[in-house]
This record gives C-alpha cells, structure tokens and sequence, in this order.
C-alpha cells in the first residue's frame, strides 16, 4: 500500500503515541518502497529498514527497492538493512529498541517469527506495533492477539500498537 496523506498523519500519530522522537531509535520491518521509511525518519533518531527485497517476493521488488533507496536519499539517519528480519534481530542487543513496526510477509508464520525475534529487543515500556490488523489479514490479527493481546491503540488505516 503506498501511504496516502492519510496514512503518513497515522504513522505520525502512531509515533508521537509512543513517544518517539530524535533520541529514539525505530525498526522497521518490510520497508518496501520507503514511504513510511522516509516519515520514520523526519520523527526518529535512527531508523533501521530491514526488508530483503528478494526479487520475486512481491511484484516489482527490484523497482521498490530502487524506490526505496530514492525514497531514504538525503536521510543519514537511515540503516538498510538488505536481511530477514529474523535474521538481523539476532544481531541486535535485547532492551535497545524503541518502537519495533512490522509490515512485513503477512502470513501466520512470519508474523509470529517477527513479533517472538523483536519482542525482546524493545525496550521495557516501550512499543510493538505494526500495519494490516484488520480483516484482510485474519491470520495476522490472530497472531497479534494470541502473543499480545489485544493492542493499546488501532488505527483508521490499520496501524496497531502494544506497550511491553
């Protein structure tokens, strides 16, 4: 989904929610073409942009990408992270995120994987969240739901959030 205005207010208010601004420090998972990469960066610290891009995976990923770098182009503090993100959260030190944000593969298994690999690297008091809770995706809201609970906050535009 490229983000309307709409959408890039909600990630916005998704981060001032969580308190996120220049001290902080976001991973965003499944960043696609950068569009809620580049909002990400305007409000955070560091934003770590850990998506494959696998050619295949997704229709266009060679040209996202290439969107993506265009996209983030001017924002130092951005990390590309070309990776699994299950991968590359074994690399990252537990209690050092502030707001972990899953847009990723949105079937079952891969939204469990994300969520059992970030949950340790955030912060106590600090955030989970991410995007598609809604009944497009029942097997991601279940996911959600059996490891979270319910979220603290939904959005319109189907962002969901969880203090841990």
């Amino acid at each position: 989904m490229r983000p309307t205005f709409e959408s890039k207010r909600e990630l916005i208010t998704l981060c001032h929610t969580c308190g996120i601004g220049k001290d902080s420090i976001v991973v965003e998972i499944g960043s696609y073409a950068g569009e809620s990469s580049e909002v990400f960066a305007v409000i955070a610290g560091t934003v770590y942009c850990i998506d494959p891009w696998i050619p295949g995976s997704i229709g266009g990923i060679v040209e996202a990408e290439s969107k993506f770098d265009d996209m983030v182009m001017g924002h130092s503090n951005i990390r590309k992270c070309k990776i699994s993100s299950v991968k590359y959260a074994m690399m990252v030190p537990d209690n050092s995120v502030d707001l972990v944000y899953i847009d990723g593969n949105h079937d079952e298994e891969s939204v469990r994987e994300d969520i059992l690999s970030w949950m340790p690297k955030v912060k106590k008091g600090c955030w989970i969240s991410g995007h598609d809770y809604n009944s497009n995706y029942p097997e991601l809201v279940s996911v959600v739901n059996e490891i979270l609970g319910k979220p603290d906050h939904t959005f319109e535009y189907f962002s969901w959030e969880k203090k841990l």
